[in-house]
């Protein structure tokens, strides 16, 4: 808190004659945000003899907010609305861009437990607290715009590993995001058949890098994990979501070993995956539309036959294995 004489009323000429000399006529002390002291001689003392003296409070510059790399801030509610968020969210001024808002007085909330499982809160004094009295507020969702610290194939093998409500068997990282693209058409669903001889449509899948390109999340993972709100947040409220397995381990390749009408064997040290030979048209079936489907999965060391009888059961009665 600065105490003085100002001709103009203005903070820099406390330091300044009007004839621009320097001068020394005045008196400050630092104070506490939000304490109060009294605008007074008796409690400055008497810079400036005589003269109408003013106060001034010079609060400490702040550094402007910064996104790390990784991360973006995007508008996702007004006040009183539905802020779609599973992170960070700040609520400040209605009409300002986000840099400009966070400038300004405002409050920030991490967002947990429940809200986070339900992939929202509310944008809204009651949820916050009000920084601004009086105006209008808006809300900005500080998200994840891409995996933290990039992705490098050369060191990460990344494979599909549950939809939503399933468990991901991971060492490694696990992403959890959107798992159908409602933008594209959806295709004819012919394996299986649906009882009756009907079919229905079904919208394609997201690959991992189409995934990332909506709100996900993810979590450091070795072990089982289950792929869920409950675990990860709703980050993609009404839709169904989709896990992915980030292994550390880049050099665990998968080939296909052996078909079952051939009546031949896998070899090698690892798991077998057994399931059918072709999904939705597709021969051969990606493995991870096989992880999709159902499969049988043994760990091998040596041979196995790719049979029935070989792998323990038939996981997809009347297909080509």
């Amino acid at each position: 808190m600065f105490y003085g004489h100002a001709a103009d009323d203005k903070f820099e000429s406390l330091f300044k004659t009007p004839e621009g000399i320097q001068t020394y006529t005045y008196a400050n002390k630092q104070i506490l945000a939000g304490s109060k002291i009294k605008c007074s001689s008796d409690e400055f003392g008497d810079v400036a003899y005589g003269k109408l003296k003013s106060c001034f409070c010079a609060e400490p510059e702040k550094e402007p907010y910064k996104l790390d790399k990784d991360f973006v801030a995007e508008k996702c509610a007004d006040q009183g609305g539905q802020c779609n968020c599973t992170s960070t969210i700040h609520f400040g001024k209605l009409g300002e861009d986000f840099t400009d808002m966070m400038a300004l007085p405002h409050k920030t909330k991490k967002v947990e437990g429940t809200d986070r499982s339900a992939g929202f809160m509310m944008c809204s004094p009651d949820v916050f607290g009000d920084p601004i009295p009086g105006s209008k507020k808006q809300c900005f969702c500080e998200r994840q715009k891409k995996p933290i610290g990039g992705y490098d194939n050369k060191t990460e093998s990344v494979r599909y590993c549950a939809s939503e409500g399933g468990n991901c068997q991971c060492q490694g990282r696990v992403f959890y995001g959107k798992e159908y693209d409602e933008s594209k058409p959806a295709t004819i669903d012919l394996d299986p058949i649906p009882e009756g001889g009907k079919t229905h449509n079904k919208q394609p899948e997201l690959n991992f890098k189409e995934m990332i390109k909506f709100p996900f999340s993810e979590q450091k993972v070795f072990g089982n994990v289950s792929c869920s709100s409950d675990v990860f947040g709703n980050v993609a409220r009404g839709y169904s979501k989709q896990c992915f397995c980030a292994s550390e381990y880049a050099d665990m390749k998968v080939e296909r070993c052996a078909l079952e009408r051939d009546h031949a064997e896998c070899v090698g040290d690892g798991y077998v995956y057994y399931g059918k030979e072709a999904i939705n048209g597709v021969n051969p079936a990606p493995f991870d539309s096989l992880l999709r489907d159902k499969y049988i999965k043994k760990e091998v060391h040596g041979s196995i036959a790719c049979s029935n009888a070989g792998m323990g059961g038939d996981p997809a009665p009347g297909h080509a294995k």
